[in-house]
């Protein structure tokens, strides 16, 4: 399961006793790298867990994390990308709602 860590970013673990598999996406998120490929499973069900326990994580920048697993038994994957797809919709409903506020002021004024 994923667990908290000091600082913007959360880090997982995929099973007891894995501190490489944290260490190297610790690392991989604070990095200025975009793309990780975690080959270092004994099956798809580990890839899986890892993309799982990956939902939500953010990253440094603003970025969100993506994954995605594939392959079959020794050779089963993760890509684990940064994307900014989550910090650019909260910006866009920012801009939104103050474009909207801003309209909302003009009519109070108006009408006062």
């Amino acid at each position: 399961r994923p667990r908290p860590a000091a600082g913007p970013a959360r880090l997982l673990v995929v099973h007891a006793g894995s501190p490489a598999l944290e260490l190297e996406v610790q690392r991989f998120l604070q990095s200025p790298q975009q793309t990780l490929r975690y080959q270092r499973f004994t099956g798809i069900a580990e890839a899986r867990r890892m993309v799982t326990g990956l939902l939500g994580v953010k990253a440094r920048g603003g970025f969100t994390v993506t994954a995605s697993a594939s392959g079959v038994g020794r050779n089963a994957h993760c890509i684990i990308q940064k994307t900014h797809a989550w910090h650019d919709h909260v910006q866009a409903t920012v801009q939104a709602q103050r474009r909207e506020l801003a309209l909302l002021n003009g009519h109070l004024q108006h009408h006062s």
